[in-house]
């Protein structure tokens, strides 16, 4: 889905259709919204490729539906994610990850 839908994030049309109707699910929605996702969460996962040093692998794909219906089980191309990439690493990979 290119990032557009990720796991526990802020979705706007759900939030539009069910909005907030208490100061409490305001908060709730409003934290879901500041803690989404990309961006917000690269931090995390970095950090996890530094503890974690072989378990993120990404592939080099030209698109996210093609990584998902040829790359992904048969990737002749993998790098790793985060601190270990390799420096002439070039292109466009793609991985999933566990929130």
């Amino acid at each position: 889905n290119g990032g557009r839908n990720q796991v526990n994030c802020y979705n706007p049309e759900t939030f539009r259709a069910n909005s907030a109707r208490t100061d409490s699910e305001f908060s709730r929605a409003f934290e879901q919204i500041i803690q989404s996702c990309s961006h917000a969460r690269a931090y995390h996962y970095f950090a996890k490729s530094i503890k974690k040093e072989n378990e993120f692998w990404s592939c080099k794909c030209v698109s996210w539906k093609d990584y998902r219906t040829f790359c992904k089980d048969s990737c002749a191309h993998r790098e790793r994610f985060g601190e270990y990439v390799s420096p002439t690493a070039r292109g466009t990979y793609f991985l999933e990850i566990e929130p």
